[in-house]
């Protein structure tokens, strides 16, 4: 009787111990998928944030091809091109499409950095532009002498910086009696463009040599140097062809004298996008 209540007890005792065991191990599995739940959750919503994340970045990025600097703004940046944060990268309305990213940090932070490395590359690789211009027109001699006729040629090459540097010559029938006149000129100056138009203002150093045929006292020829002024401005109406107006001044204590005349440009006037290297 005593071996079958100790064998009662003993089967008892390993049904309860079964029961426990049993009881751990279902926790533990209930406890291993609910961590293996939380964390794909977790992973879920990590790779939707970065999804996110990475789709405002593409916004930012495509949206600030957009931006381009102005003349005056690109001056500045070249003033000081280290500076990504500058106000001159941020993003403006006229930019982004959805303007709830003006408030987004990740897609301004983006945008800002695309848009300064867009004007960095663009100043960069910027085509320089190189024209030979030449023309006919009308010139004002001395007050003494009325006017005459205007021929002109020159060269140009646009220098980094919205500088270019221009060699001129002008050949000056400037009154009657054979007086006439040449001017040889370089200058450096300043150009200012547009989308499909530019602008040059430049001085420098000319020499002019004035001579008349025939007078009183036989032919006479005096040569001084003076200071030039050429103001140029372009239509341009093919990449490589531009029609304008080439306004010429020389200046020196003994002379002075001024034309003005119809040009025709041929040279590298647009780059590749149809767009005036600016």
């Amino acid at each position: 009787m005593k071996n079958k209540q100790a064998l009662l007890r003993l089967f008892l005792v390993i049904i309860l111990l079964l029961k426990v065991t049993e009881s751990k191990i279902f926790a533990q599995s209930i406890n291993r998928d609910s961590l293996r739940r939380e964390k794909s959750y977790r992973d879920s919503i990590k790779q939707d944030s970065i999804l996110r994340v990475s789709r405002i970045q593409d916004f930012a990025k495509l949206e600030a091809r957009g931006k381009r600097l102005s003349h005056a703004e690109n001056l500045q940046f070249m003033a000081d091109k280290k500076n990504s944060n500058s106000d001159l990268f941020k993003p403006e309305s006229k930019y982004v499409f959805n303007k709830a990213f003006l408030f987004d940090s990740v897609y301004v932070k983006t945008f800002r950095m695309a848009a300064y490395q867009m004007a960095v590359y663009d100043n960069s690789k910027i085509e320089k532009s190189f024209w030979l211009a030449f023309g006919l027109g009308a010139n004002i001699g001395s007050y003494e002498e009325g006017g005459g006729i205007n021929l002109f040629t020159n060269a140009n090459l646009e220098l980094s910086n919205f500088f270019l540097i221009t060699s001129d010559v002008q050949l000056n029938a400037t009154g009657f009696g054979g007086h006439d006149e040449e001017n040889y000129s370089i200058l450096i100056g300043k150009i200012l463009k547009k989308r499909t138009s530019f602008i040059t203002v430049s001085s420098g150093l000319a020499y002019n040599n004035e001579y008349t045929i025939g007078s009183t006292l036989g032919n006479l020829s005096v040569s001084r140097l003076g200071i030039p002024i050429l103001i140029q401005g372009y239509s341009v109406v093919a990449h490589t062809v531009g029609f304008g107006i080439h306004v010429y001044a020389f200046w020196s204590a003994a002379r002075s004298t001024a034309g003005i005349s119809l040009s025709l440009a041929f040279g590298r006037l647009l780059k590749h996008d149809g767009k005036l290297t600016d």
